[in-house]
């Protein structure tokens, strides 16, 4: 009986399988047509269909940062965005099939991107639609609606799960960690042709600023900064900045030091201040702001803007477009050029200044015109127009409040305000009232997101990708917390020291 079982799994085995090997091999033999890669990803997608019903949670968490693309969809949109919309899809599925748990809740952080979801899609509707030239659409600009869309998708399936204790510092630290794939791009360029298969899982985009800058002299590595400063985020995640000084472990802090050089080698000003504001942050909320600490930084500053004066020169040079701002001497090439960008973006906003009361009440959206954007590249190279022309075109206007209120208005503005408070609000909670063993990551949390707040207002900002930025740490916090922690909810035996003594006297009076 046993062996007939044996013989019947194996013939629908092999019934299944043969078919299917006999379909994969016939569109295999013809690998660049559409219809292929769909078949081929739709094979792959149902025999993963297990796997990501039980780890999708898991690798929406692990892959939120990840430069990563699925290179046969339209636009090649990016890993998080598709696991957004299949973990979302299996969060509500469960729900509906097992009736068990339920949401996360933070319902102000939930309403204001509800606001912010409404206020895009409206947006988008009076003015034109979303377009997409990957689906065959006249206009431009589609993709950042779907950075959005995508985002606040990702953002309830994050919450739809909450992350058990013994899987926290693994994901946590992935959160981050994932982010160092970036430099991927910029290695594959650098050795060569025989690499480059590897375009076809990560972004080419990002090595764009080291091949132009090859024929100006200043090869800059945006894939290796933006790595170097996730691994730098991630280390801090693991240890804090008291662990990163323990002289136990010496070899930390300096690894700490060359991740912070290496995200200069993009060659960009925001990475430096940046990290500079993270510090501070880091600092206050890890009670570290004593008089001797801050003795200790300010001389490690004013040692570090000294050797800068004498050896800025000779430091590579995007490291030298990185200090530029500084009161240092670098190459003249490499001044010209940072002094350049930041003339073009005083000229751009001075030039979009008088548009902000025209889309005060309805913005512009995203999406704008094929043919505007080829006529405004012509007119740039013939010299027509200024170059940042074509920055107006696009929408990428390198600063967060005009992305957002010239292409959606003041609501836009009302609904980013209001998601920034309330989760502000929500990660100082959990960081006050979190479980003693996530408070490491609690700090870095609000820490990071702060930090990312101010240059999104001061420095650089673009509403499509901050936006996903911040949605993610709050959904990370929500679900290593369990969502809220507010000071009613939390256990005694977690309460501060701080708390009983008060309670004690209290009741003693």
């Amino acid at each position: 009986m046993d062996s007939l079982l044996s013989l019947r799994r194996s013939a629908l085995i092999y019934g299944l399988c043969l078919p299917l090997a006999i379909l994969l091999g016939y569109v295999l033999a013809r690998p660049g047509n559409f219809m292929s890669l769909a078949v081929i990803a739709l094979t792959l997608g149902i025999m993963s269909l297990p796997l990501l019903m039980r780890w999708h949670h898991q690798l929406l968490i692990l892959s939120w940062n990840a430069s990563l693309i699925v290179p046969f969809l339209p636009g090649q949109p990016d890993w998080w965005m598709c696991l957004s919309f299949i973990s979302l899809s299996f969060v509500v599925l469960q729900r509906i099939m097992t009736k068990k748990g339920e949401y996360l809740r933070a319902p102000s952080v939930t309403f204001w991107i509800c606001f912010i979801l409404i206020t895009v899609v409206v947006t988008a509707q009076l003015t034109g639609g979303i377009g997409a030239r990957a689906i065959g659409s006249a206009a431009y600009g589609g993709k950042r609606y779907l950075y959005v869309f995508s985002a606040v998708l990702g953002y309830f399936a994050l919450i739809g799960t909450r992350i058990r204790p013994e899987h926290a510092r693994f994901l946590a630290e992935g959160f981050f960690l994932s982010g160092t794939t970036s430099a991927i791009s910029d290695l594959a360029y650098l050795v060569g042709p025989k690499f480059y298969f590897v375009y076809y899982l990560f972004p080419a985009g990002l090595a764009y600023s080291q091949a132009v800058g090859e024929e100006l002299s200043l090869g800059r590595f945006a894939g290796i900064s933006f790595g170097a400063q996730a691994a730098m985020v991630a280390l801090v995640a693991r240890f804090g900045f008291k662990g990163l000084l323990a002289l136990s472990t010496p070899w930390r802090f300096p690894l700490f030091l060359a991740l912070l050089a290496a995200s200069l080698f993009g060659g960009f000003r925001s990475s430096l201040i940046l990290s500079v504001v993270f510090f501070i942050f880091q600092l206050y909320f890890e009670r570290l702001f004593t008089a001797r600490n801050v003795a200790i930084v300010a001389g490690l500053l004013v040692l570090s803007l000294v050797l800068l004066a004498n050896f800025a020169t000779k430091l590579p040079a995007p490291v030298q477009r990185a200090v530029s701002f500084l009161p240092v001497s670098v190459d003249e090439n490499v001044r010209l050029d940072a002094a350049g960008t930041a003339e073009w973006r005083w000229l751009m906003w001075r030039t979009l200044l008088p548009d902000i009361p025209k889309y005060f009440w309805l913005g512009k959206g995203f999406s704008f015109s094929a043919t505007d954007m080829y006529l405004t590249q012509e007119s740039i190279r013939r010299g027509y127009s200024p170059e940042y022309e074509f920055t107006l075109i696009n929408g990428n206007y390198h600063n967060g409040i005009l992305t957002v209120i010239i292409p959606f208005g003041i609501w836009g503005m009302i609904g980013l305000l209001g998601f920034l408070t309330a989760a502000v609000r929500v990660l100082y909670f959990n960081y006050r009232n979190g479980d003693p063993s996530l408070q490491t990551f609690n700090t870095l949390l609000i820490s990071w997101f702060l930090a990312r707040l101010v240059m999104y207002f001061t420095v650089f900002g673009a509403f499509d990708s901050d936006f996903r930025s911040l949605v993610g740490l709050l959904g990370l916090s929500l679900a290593l917390n369990g969502g809220v922690r507010t000071l009613r909810e939390k256990p005694e035996g977690e309460l501060s020291a701080r708390t009983r003594e008060i309670s004690l006297s209290t009741a003693a009076e």
